[in-house]
């Protein structure tokens, strides 16, 4: 009996044997095949994206827009500070409320302002990070690119290795 169960645990280590070697072999055969790198610089890809110079251009005109808003309704308070120096007594309480209302709408406005160019912003810069990292993932798997690294932590890299120009290509490509 102890040599039967002595045979039955050698025949179940075989077994676990031939299948580690088996799983060695393919993972060998896996790491064997030759893995490709590339990096690209996301900073460069993304200055030069055009998409980027349109948003930018785009976030100017809103910010202008709103800084000629901004500038009407300090020139408003401008004129009631000045109408508060030469009003009569009867005049001047009304002129202090209405003076005190343009300040806090004015500060209302400008808040306001801030959030909305700060919430487009954010937007823009998450809908072209998105582009930039799909346009890097869909080259990397057409050329069957293993890693692609952002130049930012890398020490050296082979210049042979930069994909930046030819992501910049395919996304200034898209229209």
């Amino acid at each position: 009996m102890d040599f039967k169960r002595k045979v039955v645990n050698m025949k179940k280590i075989l077994v676990i044997l031939v299948m580690l070697s088996f799983g060695l072999s393919l993972l060998g055969s896996v790491y064997a095949q030759e893995q490709k790198f590339a990096y690209v610089d996301i900073l460069k890809v993304f200055n030069e994206y055009q998409k980027t110079e349109k948003y930018d251009k785009k976030l100017q005109e809103d910010k202008a827009s709103k800084t000629k808003d901004r500038e009407k309704s300090v020139q408003e308070i401008k004129k009631l500070q000045e109408k508060l120096s030469i009003v009569s007594k009867e005049e001047k309480e009304k002129t202090q409320k209405d003076l005190e209302d343009k300040i806090k709408s004015l500060q209302q406005f400008e808040n306001q302002a801030t959030m909305e160019l700060s919430k487009e912003y954010n937007n823009m810069m998450e809908e072209i990070l998105k582009e930039i990292n799909k346009a890097i993932k869909d080259y990397a798997e057409k050329n069957n690119i293993s890693f692609v690294f952002k130049d930012a932590a890398m020490a050296y890299i082979n210049p042979s290795l930069d994909i930046t120009d030819k992501i910049i290509k395919i996304l200034n490509a898209v229209k």
